[in-house]
């Protein structure tokens, strides 16, 4: 297992999330008309600390998109997720030990598409140490 889909098992075992955004919760983009509220996630960076026991644990930095019609709904929906998240200590999520995650940044952003629809965005981006 890796750390997108320990990421993703996480968010989706938490009933508050998928209420809202049911199993919509997809790796890099959102498919083509697929309906909203919805998530992606996608890694930034997974950088492995080695030592000379051969010891492999890694620090990722994961994105996490939060899209919405509304930013009331954004802000709410973000808010779940980050409390989901952020924070864990000593977690084995699916074959993955994770040492923890931390809420690193976020970022409000809004869509505009054809037809006047209007999409808001809003980024997490999280630090998680594990190893395998």
């Amino acid at each position: 297992m890796n750390h997108g889909i320990a990421i993703k098992t996480k968010i989706l075992a938490d009933t508050s999330i998928t209420s809202i955004i049911g199993a919509r919760l997809y790796p890099l983009r959102v498919p083509e008309l697929s309906p909203f509220p919805c998530l992606t996630y996608q890694t930034v960076s997974n950088v492995p600390y080695n030592s000379k026991t051969n010891f492999k644990g890694y620090k990722a930095r994961v994105q996490i998109n939060v899209f919405t019609n509304t930013y009331k709904s954004c802000v709410d929906l973000s808010k779940l997720i980050v409390d989901c998240l952020a924070d864990v200590k000593a977690e084995t999520i699916g074959t993955l030990f994770v040492h923890s995650i931390r809420l690193e940044n976020t970022n409000d952003q809004e869509e505009d598409f054809a037809n006047g629809d209007g999409l808001v965005h809003n980024i997490l981006e999280f630090f998680i140490d594990y190893n395998r």
